[in-house]
């Protein structure tokens, strides 16, 4: 059986960076999906609102 590979510090840094990256941008759309959540809910709150 081979020794398994180890990937070259160059790389194992920018998978890291790319992740940190990833991560970062998730973050950020994960915050933008919760503001369109909380408009929808004002919406529909002022929706059940004026219908009383």
């Amino acid at each position: 059986m081979s020794e398994p590979r180890f990937p070259s510090p160059e790389t194992t840094q920018r998978l890291l960076t790319n992740l940190r990256r990833t991560r970062l941008e998730m973050r950020y759309v994960n915050l933008q999906l919760e503001a369109i959540i909380a408009d929808f809910d004002r919406d529909i709150r002022q929706q059940k609102l004026r219908r009383r």
